[in-house]
């Protein structure tokens, strides 16, 4: 993924937010549709033709994936490291700098979304 060149220098974020909330990025491979922000995960964007058909302006719909990895100690999504065929893993990392939450999701399992490992331990 890459930070799309679409949004750079065109987004401009309120002080309460977070940068990492403002990045969208974008497959680098032609033809891929994927998209994903720390903020929202990982998504497509397809044109609203309802929409455009009913107001006669242009709206973009955002399509999330089913699949989500939430890294339960920052709230953000955490995205697609790096992938083995061998076992059919994905392993996910938390965008945040110096964060080492990880996660290994089955690529074949059931669309859900997934809580970084510990979030439904107790505190004391």
């Amino acid at each position: 993924m890459l930070i799309s060149p679409n949004v750079l220098g065109q987004v401009t974020l309120p002080d309460t937010w977070d940068s990492l909330d403002g990045h969208d990025c974008e497959c680098p491979i032609s033809g891929c549709p994927n998209h994903y922000s720390p903020g929202c995960g990982y998504f497509t964007l397809e044109p609203n033709l309802a929409h455009r058909d009913a107001t006669g302006s242009a709206a973009l719909r955002i399509n999330r994936s089913a699949t989500q990895v939430i890294c339960y100690r920052h709230k953000y999504s955490m995205f697609l490291e790096s992938f083995d065929p061998c076992t059919n893993l994905g392993n996910f990392r938390c965008p945040y700098k110096d964060c080492q939450q990880r996660m290994a999701v089955d690529a074949g399992g059931p669309p859900a979304y997934w809580l970084g490992e510990g979030y439904f331990k107790q505190l004391n």
